[in-house]
């Protein structure tokens, strides 16, 4: 089976980070149409996190998984269903809410929108380790270059 995971994580974690510099922004100027912004970025990126995880599930038994990468995947795994854990209910949030909280609750919701940001980036950085420190997913056949 084709490994499709890689084409899918790229687009949800700079769509959520954009959301949470978008809320944060759209927050301190007070602007609606930044958090409507911020909004749509969130819920796409919750898309798109389902999407990663859907794939990065689906090929986790393409890899060959033994000693450390067998740990790097565990922990990328569990960060990125914890991320996906936090976005959508967030995307719903935000979806439910209209846009309407008080500053003291938007602020709260900022809050646990960085927490996800950081548990995401946390989490790419172990699958980035996975693949460009142990070569996890990756093969040279049929690459565009050569050695010699």
């Amino acid at each position: 089976m084709l490994n499709v995971h890689p084409l899918f994580v790229h687009f949800p974690i700079a769509l959520l980070m954009v959301a949470v510099g978008l809320g944060a922004l759209g927050f301190i100027l007070n602007n609606d149409r930044i958090r409507y912004a911020a909004a749509w970025n969130l819920v796409l990126g919750a898309l798109g996190a389902a999407a990663a995880v859907a794939t990065g599930l689906m090929a986790e038994g393409t890899i060959s998984a033994g000693g450390a990468v067998a740990d790097l995947m565990h922990i990328h795994k569990t960060l990125g269903l914890a991320a996906l854990g936090m976005a959508v209910p967030l995307a719903a949030w935000r979806l439910w809410s209209g846009g309407r909280m008080s500053r003291p609750i938007h602020a709260a919701f900022l809050a646990l929108m960085l927490a996800m940001v950081i548990v995401l980036a946390v989490g790419a950085h172990y699958g980035g380790r996975m693949v460009y420190e142990f070569g996890a997913g990756a093969s040279l056949k049929g690459a565009a270059y050569s050695s010699e």
